[in-house]
């Protein structure tokens, strides 16, 4: 199941704010992935939202664990002004419905009123 949210905020601000607001609830936040950080590695190429060498997409893949071995997988994609946030189960039974509940209420604390469209 796929749900997420659309922010007007630069991808590393909802992020950073996120991660903090997942640990406040006890949460463990990991960094599995960043495409900043393989880009820096892997030399230029041609951005496929953009056409230009000169990209400013990101992407970040967050893995939210609360008390069972299984996380909710949370992406952070921007490739503009906005950044999209969505939360991926891969079965509703993985992370249980606590733990996709605490991350969405993190994300409404911070985001409430900035968030410009609804649970998708």
């Amino acid at each position: 199941m796929v749900s997420g949210v659309v922010l007007s905020c630069p991808s590393e601000n909802a992020v950073r704010e996120l991660t903090e607001a997942l640990k406040r609830r006890g949460l463990c936040v990991v960094r599995s992935f960043d495409l900043r950080l393989a880009m820096a590695s892997s030399g230029p190429f041609e951005c496929p939202h953009h056409g230009t060498t000169d990209c400013e997409c990101q992407l970040v893949v967050l893995l939210v664990y609360g008390s069972s071995i299984d996380p909710i997988t949370v992406t952070v994609h921007s490739n503009g002004p906005s950044t999209s946030v969505e939360l991926i189960e891969t079965s509703p039974a993985v992370g249980g419905a606590d733990l996709r509940g605490r991350v969405q209420a993190s994300l409404s604390d911070i985001f409430g009123a900035r968030v410009e469209a609804a649970w998708l």
